[in-house]
């Protein structure tokens, strides 16, 4: 996957609005080439390095002056001192070098929720010249901010959105227009990219927001969802879940029975997939374990002790490969070097190809036939509510309504229910106020605007 691609899914996920991804983008390009290693040009001359160089004196010490020594870097041209100081420390407690593209981009919405103006200007732009000429001026900064520059930046962008953005037109009849198609891991991948920095909770509380009521007891919002679903043979909350946060991302990508077929697994009683060695063993099963990755396999580990042998300890989703390392999300982890299985949270990962703890990678069906809208949206099957969760159902009182991957607007959404009906209660988010309800393929999320909770 190239940086622009891998640089796009990243702040699509984060801002979802295309204009202000290309904007971002196109200053970004402005300002560095989109290279994450980039040392600024006069001074490569003036230090006698090159970008390379530099960085790696930066990640081994011998190189003490990059706080203060002026030079812009980065895919943003850090320059100031204080921001440079930040970024440091932002890569020492991430573990990875100072150029590591994944890092710099965490940093860089980090930084942006310091520039308010800004960040609004992105969710919201309605053009990518908008978007840029508000990075631009207000973050950015550049000695020339004229006319010139501003059409450059956005041209950069506008090149991004061409390339990147995906626009559909919704018929004239208001029919369902359908198309065949196989399935695209990216969506899987973007789920789990939106999930990095989740903490697993000490009890069932707050099991939606990413970090409050954090503990070691297993509690997660995935296995919350799963178990609603009747996804496995019994309930799974409270229990390892690495496993579990795998089949959530492609449940919540792609629904319930498409999430069984792309990755081999039976539903319900019969379903032992919360366990790595029997997730894995689903695969082999159906000929789909491979020793080579690619984006969008199911990574398994051995355990320490237990290389080449039955057991199987952890496991990953793969986002990205290169000719050294491959790139994991996993859930039940930390941000530690090499496997940590049971770490409770999050996080992103990577492993050298060679790494003799890899157990294969199971590969999804994607070339599976499925047949999609291409804008407008199926309703969603309304749930039997009679095995609600704490007796409660989720009425709707809206015409129609829409069913949404998250709990607020700025996810895609995945269906309508219409008035009257009834579903299932599994959660309301205690940040945005937005109820979960269970429907016959996956959990999504409504307006509390439009909804409402009540007895069974």
């Amino acid at each position: 996957m190239s940086n622009e691609q891998r640089i796009w899914n990243f702040l699509w996920e984060r801002l979802g609005n295309a204009f202000g991804v290309a904007g971002l983008m196109g200053n970004l390009r402005a300002e560095s080439a989109l290279k994450p290693t980039n040392l600024q040009g006069t001074f490569e001359k003036k230090l006698g390095m090159t970008d390379d160089s530099y960085t790696a004196a930066v990640d081994n010490g011998s190189y003490k002056n990059f706080v203060k020594d002026s030079a812009g870097y980065g895919l943003a041209q850090w320059t100031y001192w204080t921001r440079k100081q930040n970024l440091l420390n932002f890569a020492k407690e991430k573990g990875v070098s100072i150029g590591d593209l994944d890092m710099q981009l965490e940093f860089l919405l980090k930084e942006l929720g310091s520039y308010k103006s800004v960040l609004k200007a992105l969710i919201n732009a309605k053009s990518v010249r908008e978007a840029s000429d508000a990075v631009l001026t207000q973050y950015e900064k550049p000695k020339n901010q004229g006319e010139s520059v501003k059409m450059a930046r956005a041209k950069y962008g506008q090149q991004y959105y061409d390339q990147f953005a995906v626009t559909t037109v919704e018929p004239v009849t208001g029919e369902k227009e359908e198309k065949t198609m196989s399935y695209d891991p990216k969506k899987v991948i973007q789920v789990a990219e939106a999930e990095v920095g989740y903490l697993e909770k000490k009890s069932n509380s707050k099991l939606d927001d990413k970090t409050a009521n954090a503990g070691d007891k297993n509690y997660t919002k995935y296995a919350r969802d799963l178990d609603a679903l009747g996804f496995y043979n019994g309930k799974k909350q409270s229990v390892a879940w690495c496993d579990i946060f795998v089949d959530w991302c492609f449940v919540q990508a792609y629904g319930l029975e498409a999430a069984l077929k792309l990755t081999n697994q039976p539903l319900g009683k019969s379903n032992c997939g919360a366990g790595c060695k029997y997730s894995r063993g689903y695969y082999q099963k159906m000929g789909r374990l491979f020793t080579k990755p690619e984006p969008g396999d199911q990574i398994f580990f051995w355990p320490k002790d237990g290389i080449g042998g039955y057991a199987i300890q952890h496991t990953g989703l793969v986002y990205a490969v290169d000719d050294t390392y491959v790139y994991t999300i996993e859930g039940n982890t930390s941000g530690a070097n090499g496997v940590i299985a049971n770490g409770g949270g999050v996080c992103k990962k990577k492993y050298k190809l060679t790494y003799n703890r890899i157990a294969g990678y199971g590969r999804p069906r994607w070339d599976l036939e499925t047949t999609e809208p291409v804008k407008t949206e199926t309703p969603a099957t309304q749930a039997e509510p009679e095995n609600t969760v704490g007796g409660k159902v989720v009425t709707i009182t809206a015409a129609s309504l829409n069913v949404r991957v998250g709990d607020s607007q700025k996810y895609d959404s995945v269906g309508t229910v219409k008035k009257g009906e009834k579903y299932e209660w599994v959660a309301t988010s205690p940040t945005t106020g937005w109820h979960a309800i269970r429907t016959d393929k996956r959990i999504g999320w409504v307006s509390p605007n439009y909804s409402k909770v009540e007895a069974a």
